[in-house]
């Protein structure tokens, strides 16, 4: 009987364990790849003219400055390729367990570690409300 309880935990552990490797092996990032001027890591990185990125196997991005584009990636160890300014630099590096991530193309060909950061999606902003007339609900009770 005790034989038959070890066995049991043992196949549960086993399940749990093969669940959260295939959670985090499937888990979809959103990378915002950015070619804009900014702040990170308490230096500022000017855009640069051009750039080509590549992340792991997919299609090769082409992002001129100001400007910003989004790569979905799977999993959590990846491949990042970036040509621009007379420069190239490959990076691997691994994503935390967040959505998505926001990383600076001036920062990453500047060799700053810095270049990439968690992002949350902005909320969206509420409209002014002030000059609206309320609109009565079915069942609501009016004032009379």
């Amino acid at each position: 009987m005790l034989r038959k309880l070890f066995i049991r935990i043992l196949l549960l552990g086993a399940v749990v364990a093969f669940s959260v490797f295939l959670f985090s092996s499937g888990k979809g990032h959103t990378l915002l790849l950015d070619n804009k001027t900014a702040t990170m890591g308490g230096h500022e990185h000017a855009a640069v003219s051009a750039v080509t990125v590549t992340v792991d196997s997919l299609k090769p991005v082409k992002i001129l400055p100001g400007e910003r584009d989004l790569v979905v990636v799977k999993g959590v160890h990846h491949r990042i390729t970036v040509s621009g300014a007379g420069v190239t630099v490959e990076k691997r590096f691994e994503l935390p367990f967040e959505d998505m991530f926001l990383c600076s193309m001036p920062a990453l060909l500047d060799g700053d570690d810095a270049w990439f950061e968690a992002k949350r999606p902005e909320a969206p902003k509420a409209a002014d409300d002030s000059n609206k007339e309320e609109v009565p609900v079915a069942g609501e009770i009016l004032p009379l």
